[in-house]
């Protein structure tokens, strides 16, 4: 399965892409740019793991980032400090709210 990088993300037409919340992304900086595999390295490699957790701790958009990796069912990689089995668990905890609450 392909992987989609958090770091070709395109502004929609007319927008200045700094205005986006990802060119605001504690991950966008030189310094993380350069080490983006690490946002898509498997747990077990927990040096990597925890260096992109270390980076989304900080990160003044994590909420958007989260939100985003939500609403897309991001498959792959560390989105707003969560993994994706950690983002599967908050949809499917939504989905069983959504399901209680139309019962």
């Amino acid at each position: 399965m392909k992987r989609r990088s958090a770091f070709r993300v395109a502004a929609p037409e007319g927008l200045d892409p700094t205005e986006r919340w990802e060119a605001r992304g504690a991950c966008r900086t030189e310094e993380n740019r350069a080490q983006a595999d690490n946002w898509y390295a498997p747990s077990s490699n927990r040096e990597a793991f925890n260096a992109a957790m270390r980076v989304c701790a900080g990160c003044p958009v994590r909420a958007e980032c989260l939100d985003a990796a939500l609403k897309r069912r991001e498959a792959w990689g560390i989105w707003g400090g969560l993994t994706e089995s950690q983002r599967r668990g908050i949809l499917r905890k939504r989905q069983a709210s959504a399901e209680q609450q139309a019962a």
